[in-house]
């Protein structure tokens, strides 16, 4: 009866030892969305006007990721990371070749954040509140080249297909404006487009700074 009991005892421990190993194991990775898509830089030139780069060696403004379905996102991230990704090669023989990204998609189709290699959303409630000042511009997708236009607006741009924006001043300063809809479209609908404050929670770093519009 007791060895029947120990043959028992070890057919379960088996049984159990299957199952568990024959669990797939979903990892941090698999759980990230893959992009195709340029990085371009947004830099505020010696005249105080936005210029795309997308032949750069250093960004010193923001960095924004164009989607190979046109769609535009702030790029996110650690430093490093994006330092890393930022001098991977965009042209190969002559020819642009989109980079693939693994990361997380955060925001609404008015404000998409791109966090590279990363599945932490923000939180706005835990950051330091700042007010930017400057001029607020639409940066749209330039369907033609698959790139992108800097577009500052005379009047409500939110007729207009949903689009990206950003807040810049003469020193070079840009911030990526996200928040909820309604806080965007809010922006959207202001008449003013120069010299204007724009309040929120400040994310980011040097690779590219983020305003989380109140």
């Amino acid at each position: 009866m007791k060895k029947y009991n120990l043959t028992l005892l070890l057919s379960i421990k088996a049984l159990a030892l299957t199952i568990l190993f024959s669990i797939p194991v979903i990892s941090k990775e698999d759980d990230m969305q893959t992009l195709k898509g340029t990085i371009v830089c947004i830099e505020v030139d010696k005249n105080g006007n936005l210029n795309p780069i997308e032949d750069f060696n250093v960004c010193n403004g923001l960095l924004v990721f164009v989607g190979i379905d046109n769609k535009i996102y702030t790029l996110s991230g650690e430093e490093e990371v994006i330092y890393r990704i930022s001098k991977n090669p965009k042209r190969r023989m002559g020819y642009r070749t989109p980079l693939k990204m693994k990361g997380s998609v955060e925001g609404n189709q008015r404000a998409l954040i791109f966090h590279a290699q990363s599945r932490e959303p923000m939180k706005p409630n835990e950051l330091k509140k700042t007010t930017a000042t400057g001029t607020i511009v639409c940066i749209v997708p330039n369907y033609t080249n698959s790139d992108i236009e800097p577009v500052v607006a005379v009047g409500p741009c939110n007729e207009y297909a949903p689009h990206m924006h950003v807040i810049y001043n003469r020193d070079g300063q840009i911030y990526a404006l996200h928040g909820t809809e309604e806080s965007i479209v809010n922006i959207e609908k202001r008449p003013d487009r120069k010299n204007v404050q724009v309040t929120g929670a400040i994310a980011g770093n040097k690779s590219g700074w983020i305003l989380f519009v109140d």
